[in-house]
């Protein structure tokens, strides 16, 4: 009864290790998600602001060139802070991917430990129950076998002196 109130407790135990790694892996996979949808947006913007310049950069005319040098100076610049953000932002997805990789690795490494782990004590429990089991086994045996010569006992010493009656009866029979 103890053996499996602490099987219980051991089950209870893994299975609580169990629920929070995959509690920890659904927060990283939202987490991941929640990067790319912000990546995606970012990429959006970018690629509407490259549109918008592109725009502009078509719809100046000759007369306006003076203006329009000034303007493609500015624009290029912004354009080379949005390659150098979306480098940046690269990287760090980048970054992210590795670091979520690892972890994702460590979680495996982590999970397969707690799965040899279980097994272990999974098959050191069989055994302590089956040493436990044959324990049990042979002490009831043990008590059975007392029982039953004990039980025994008062019909053995019935027979034994109703045999001694025949005999006496037949030494009475012999003695006439």
């Amino acid at each position: 009864m103890q053996d499996q109130i602490k099987q219980e407790e051991l089950f209870q135990k893994h299975k609580y290790k169990y629920q929070k790694i995959i509690e920890e892996n659904i927060s990283l996979k939202q987490e991941i998600l929640h990067l790319k949808q912000q990546i995606e947006e970012i990429t959006h913007k970018m690629t509407e602001k490259i549109n918008f310049i592109k725009q502009t950069e078509q719809s100046l005319s000759k007369q306006a060139y003076d203006q329009y040098e000034i303007t493609i100076q500015r624009q290029l610049t912004i354009i080379e802070q949005l390659i150098q953000d979306k480098k940046e932002l690269q990287q760090e997805q980048l970054n992210l991917t590795n670091e979520i990789k690892t972890l994702k690795q460590s979680h495996s490494q982590e999970m397969e430990k707690l799965q040899i782990q279980f097994q272990q004590e999974k098959q050191q429990i069989a055994q302590k129950e089956k040493a436990s089991r044959l324990q049990w086994e042979k002490n009831k045996t043990q008590e059975i076998r007392q029982l039953t010569v004990l039980g025994l006992e008062p019909e053995i010493q019935k027979i034994i002196k109703k045999y001694q009656e025949e005999i006496a009866q037949l030494r009475l029979q012999l003695e006439k």
